[in-house]
């Protein structure tokens, strides 16, 4: 057989490994060229074959196609050279012109080098990736060139790639045959990530992987297929045919060198198609980008046209092309795709500057640029800015939606005061919160739930004889007795791994039943694989219990105390479970049960005969406990690397040493839940995130809290049956409530969105610093707004500290913050003052150096930073940038400081040195839009988001 690509071998192996979780059997590599069919696969396993498949090479597959390619082989075989390849990072940038009677071709080179450096690392960025991390990978350069030189090679050499290197110089359209040949190499398996550039008097990069490698990427569009042949309309059909798609449902073309009249052929009148032009050197790769961003946005890129008609059905498609060359692009929606819901948070020093921002952001919306904002572009540029302690948060799908909660924000309805930043207690209920395909949508929507279930799905398929996928899916049918404990046990685990994809880690575990055993694990102290055991033993040793037992159960309305009161009339009768302070369910021989359920009606007490019964904590099951004893001995008890409150022994903090002693407890003895939550409220605990399928004691904690005199508690459920988005309001709950990484975790970056700049959006409108008013009387200081900066570009800085923590800790907040706004920035320490020059000549923008030191006063420490970076670097552009109010205490360190800054800039006549003092309340942010502006301003003191410059500066 021929060597397979390795696009195809991909495919190949996730069809193998697929069909071994279906029939659990892996299939040899000779089983390639075997009817499916003959390995075991059902026609069931059939339909959700096709689907996964579908979703992985984002195709709705027809499910009949196993009929026409029955085997591994010649299904793979089937779709090479069509698989889709996802846009995942698009940038721009331009040529400098010669000036002052230089060398004018040598100049532009010169210039066309510097603007594709540029744009690619704006696309780059633009797919959060760091130039640095493609060092040593199979990542290829494509350029279509119009007299560029050996850019390629230059640009593969700067990023030090291992990949492929071409270049195209065919004319008007050689960016887009360099995108052809791009798609090919990705689609064999020649490249892993593609750079293609198009350049010219400008030059646009967009960034390319496959679609199946795109997980967890932002996709702005999909390439459906290309080609290249002489004539635009013949180059059109086999770009469609290569893609599988209908040239007739095309909504929009955009021409990139050739008459528009060479498209638009295959349509219908009542599919008008919609025809943009794009001209220039770079006219191909410019097309594109614009394509992709509108595909992404949801707009067409033409005046006054809106959405995209869709011809197609849900998935707009649009064409690039050329005289000789097509693309064919695609909207990327998700299979199965529904509008996903984002958390959006709001912050504010105070109430009003909160309910100020709010208004102002809803204002901003329903601007021109708000309006093309994608609502998960928003939430991502919210989630990482500095938040404050009077937080608002609120999870919407929906634009109207979105407005809606943040007008209910602007008119103080909602509104929530950071009461601590400790993490919760994670609660494991037992038996009864499962329901059939309880986690099927966690599984299609949630990576790290999808793989904390894909890490058991081994030890299921070995120990249980299922898979666990498939049972969460639903794709078992209903869960029986015996299939139902390992499913939720399993449940818990991944619910557990998904909140710890998102940061979040347990500050206390507790639970009861089968619920402490998923507790157990995730604490460390027991491995899965044990856990699972227990779970699986316990089940069928009760299922054979409930088959033939003959005892009952009954909920009564009796404190622990008042059943003691009654041991001796009802000896038969044992507690099963304590559901609350004042209430319990009992269990016992059905007469002795039936007994005392009518003494307490008689008495006018609640109590109520229970319909099913679970053998755990009955009598009855101490038949078994010596088997399940015998069974645990085998197992190695650890310690819980976290606090556990057990909710069997009779001291909720001293379950340490989970041994067979414990695990026979807790089938036996009562389950003392109420007792554990009283306990963790004590030690402090007042979040509490329930890790179930389906919440069942939130109503229990705040009720013993009320009880126990506890306040402010917090009962967070992960998932609910048939709720939407339960596990994101408990983000954005944990989040209002002081969380410090929840939020992050779960957009961990930022687009470069331009959001409202300040002070619009960060000033407060009431209570200003008491600085302000006095700043704003002396003469030597004068407010002067920021104004809107746009089209700065991106710029690279690198932020030098001392080595106090405070310093280091604002340098990577200031890193944040300029990198989401589009620049580039290196947060180092003194002592690596080595490293600067070979830092500063690789950047192909390099802004200038930030000072940032915790404690201003000491100038020696001051000067001393200043001149070594002045001597080491010989010229930039330096910035010292202090918190507080270091400039304006004008008797003591204010004035020495300024006359430092002064002293420095006398010594060092050939750099700029600006003095810049932000006050907290004006945040970080404040300080980055301060320097992407670039002012010359000697100093600049911000307070309460109102900026002020020195009068020397005004006069200047």
């Amino acid at each position: 057989m021929k060597e397979r690509p390795r696009g195809e071998e991909e495919v190949r192996r996730w069809l193998l490994d697929r069909i071994a979780l279906l029939t659990g059997i892996r299939p040899a590599p000779e089983d390639s060229e075997r009817p499916m069919h003959e390995l075991g696969v059902s026609s069931r396993d059939t339909v959700e074959l096709i689907t996964e498949l579908g979703e992985l090479i984002g195709r709705d597959l027809p499910v009949g196609l196993l009929w026409r390619q029955p085997t591994v082989a010649t299904l793979v075989e089937s779709f090479a050279g069509t698989e889709p390849v996802a846009v995942t990072g698009v940038g721009r940038a331009f040529a400098e012109t010669a000036r002052n009677g230089a060398d004018g071709a040598a100049a532009l080179g010169s210039g066309r080098h510097r603007a594709l450096l540029d744009a690619t690392r704006a696309a780059l960025s633009c797919a959060g990736l760091a130039a640095g991390s493609l060092r040593d990978s199979r990542t290829g350069v494509y350029l279509g060139r119009s007299g560029s030189g050996p850019a390629a090679e230059q640009l593969s050499g700067w990023l030090e790639l291992r990949g492929p290197t071409v270049t195209v110089d065919t004319g008007g359209a050689a960016s887009l045959v360099a995108l052809h040949r791009a798609v090919r190499d990705l689609r064999c398996g020649e490249t892993e990530l593609a750079l293609v550039a198009g350049s010219g008097a400008g030059c646009g990069v967009v960034l390319l992987k496959r679609l199946a490698d795109a997980e967890g990427d932002r996709v702005y569009a999909v390439i459906r297929g290309t080609a290249v042949r002489s004539g635009a309309e013949a180059a059109l059909e086999e770009a469609h045919a290569v893609g599988g798609t209908d040239p007739s449902t095309v909504d929009y073309i955009a021409c990139a060198h050739g008459p528009v009249e060479d498209f638009g052929t295959c349509h219908v009148p009542e599919q008008p198609l919609l025809i943009g032009a794009s001209r220039g050197e770079d006219a191909g790769i410019a097309a594109l980008i614009t394509t992709a961003l509108a595909l992404y946005a949801g707009r067409v890129p033409l005046p006054d046209v809106g959405e995209w008609p869709r011809y197609a059905g849900p998935r707009a498609v649009a064409g690039v092309g050329a005289a000789d060359a097509h693309v064919v692009v695609q909207e990327w929606l998700p299979a199965g795709h529904r509008a996903r819901a984002h958390v959006f948070a709001l912050s504010g020093p105070t109430p009003s500057v909160l309910r100020h921002r709010a208004d102002e952001l809803v204002d901003w919306l329903e601007s021109p640029k708000g309006r093309a904002v994608p609502p998960a572009d928003l939430a991502a540029t919210l989630a990482c800015r500095e938040h404050d302690d009077h937080r608002a948060t609120f999870v919407a799908s929906e634009r109207q939606g979105m407005l809606d909660s943040l007008r209910a924000v602007a008119d103080g309805l909602v509104h929530t005061e950071v009461t601590g930043t400790k993490a919760p207690a994670f609660v494991f209920p037992g038996y009864g919160s499962q329901w059939r395909a309880m986690g099927g949508r966690l599984l299609a929507s949630e990576p790290g739930f999808r793989a904390a279930v894909e890490s058991m799905e081994s030890v299921f398929l070995a120990q249980a004889g299922f898979s666990l996928r498939a049972l969460l899916r639903g794709d078992h049918g209903g869960m029986d007795a015996v299939t139902a404990h390992p499913a939720l046990f399993g449940m818990q685990l991944a619910l557990a791994g998904l909140w710890r994809a998102h940061g979040v880690e347990p500050a206390a575990v507790l639970g009861h039943g089968t619920g402490e055993i998923a507790a157990a694990v995730v604490t460390g102290a027991m491995a899965v694989e044990d856990g699972l055991w227990l779970v699986l033993t316990r089940a069928r040793l009760l299922a054979a219990m409930r088959d033939g037992g003959s005892g009952a159960m009954a909920v009564v309305d009796l404190s622990e105390v008042e059943l003691r009161e009654l041991e001796s009339r009802f000896p038969e009768v044992s507690v099963a479970v304590f559901s609350s302070s004042e209430q319990c369910t009992v269990s016992g021989d059905i007469a002795a049960v039936t007994a005392l359920v009518t003494y307490l009606d008689g008495m006018g007490r609640l109590a109520r005969m229970l319909g099913r019964v679970e053998p755990g904590s009955l009598p009855e099951v101490d038949a078994v406990l010596r088997e399940l004893r015998y069974g645990l001995g085998a197992l190695t008890p650890g310690l819980p690397l976290t606090t556990f409150y057990s909710s069997v022994l009779d001291d909720p903090r001293g379950g340490k040493v989970f041994d067979e002693d414990y695990w026979v407890a807790n089938l036996r003895r009562p389950v003392r839940f109420p007792q554990a939550v009283a306990a963790a409220l004590a030690d402090g605990h007042r979040t509490f995130v329930e890790i179930a399928p389906h919440p069942i004691t939130g109503d229990v904690i705040t009720r013993i809290a009320g009880t126990t005199g506890h306040p402010g508690v917090h009962a967070l459920p992960t998932l609910s049956r048939g709720g939407h988005d339960d596990f994101l309001h408990s983000v954005a709950a944990l989040h209002a409530a002081g969380h410090p990484s929840v939020l992050g975790h779960r957009y961990p970056g930022s687009p470069a969105l331009d959001l409202l700049r300040p002070p619009a959006a960060l000033a407060p409108r009431s209570s200003p610093h008491p600085a302000v008013p006095a700043l704003a009387e002396e003469q030597r200081w004068e407010e002067r707004p920021l104004p809107e900066i746009d089209g700065v570009g991106m710029r690279s800085w690198v932020l030098v500290t001392d080595d106090e923590p405070a310093s280091l800790a604002r340098s990577v907040r200031l890193a944040a913050k300029l990198t989401a706004s589009g620049d580039e920035a290196l947060a180092l320490p003194i002592e690596q003052i080595d490293e600067f020059p070979s830092l500063v000549g690789s950047a192909t923008r390099f802004a200038g150096v930030v000072l940032l030191l915790a404690n201003p006063d000491r100038h020696d420490r001051v000067h001393t930073m200043a001149a070594t970076v002045l001597r080491r670097l010989g010229w930039l552009r330096l910035y010292l940038a202090v918190r507080g109010d270091a400039t304006t205490d004008e008797a003591g360190n204010g004035a020495a400081l300024r006359g430092l800054v002064r002293a420095l800039a006398a010594e060092h006549p050939h750099t700029r040195l600006s003095l810049v003092d932000v006050d907290q309340e004006s945040g970080m942010g404040v300080l980055a839009a301060e320097l992407r502006a670039a002012f010359e301003d000697d100093e600049v003191v911000w307070r309460s988001g109102h900026r002020f410059v020195t009068s020397e500066t005004v006069e200047r």
